[in-house]
């Protein structure tokens, strides 16, 4: 049951950090920063141009969300990465029994989505490594995190495997 809260959690995030950015994307930075995601679908490019981050604290758990789109008149291509129980740079893994990460991905008009965020939903393993991590210290001042992703998640229909490899991003963090 606390699995499902906290992976809820996770995902009502993505969508409340879309709206944030959406509204307030220039005044986040100083220098605008959007951030950048990229990685290999089945072997094709696929590179958003935008990404944040938020950070969050439910009780002593640490959460950080990691969202991607291909543009924010775009939302139909996207990359939600969520991992709970954060502890800032490491290598955290998904598709186990008790990994703390949630993943969801659109492409090609397509959803993937790790089982345990839906019911029937797909699987999947994999990596999210992340490289360097700073805290936000206020919305004048974003922090950052730096890190890759790989692996295979799950169509949530049609149980598709999409294939993932080369997967980096650099997004802000705005909370």
């Amino acid at each position: 049951m606390k699995r499902v809260m906290i992976s809820a959690i996770v995902f009502i995030s993505f969508f409340s950090s879309c709206n944030l950015i959406s509204k307030s994307e220039k005044s986040i930075s100083p220098s605008n920063s959007t951030g950048s995601i990229s990685a290999k679908f089945n072997g094709s490019d696929w590179k958003g141009s935008w990404t944040t981050s938020l950070i969050a604290n439910l009780g002593n758990i640490q959460v950080l969300t990691i969202v991607g789109q291909i543009s924010e008149k775009n939302q139909e291509e996207s990359v939600s990465i969520g991992i709970s129980s954060f502890a800032g740079v490491g290598t955290y893994n998904y598709g186990g029994a008790d990994d703390k990460v949630t993943f969801t991905i659109r492409n090609e008009g397509k959803n993937y989505m790790l089982k345990r965020l839906s019911i029937g939903g797909g699987g999947g393993s994999g990596t999210i490594k992340i490289t360097e991590f700073e805290k936000a210290n206020g919305i004048l001042n974003p922090g950052k995190a730096v890190g890759e992703f790989s692996g295979t998640i799950n169509e949530v229909s049609t149980n598709e495997v999409l294939n993932i490899s080369n997967g980096k991003f650099t997004s802000i963090i705005v909370l």
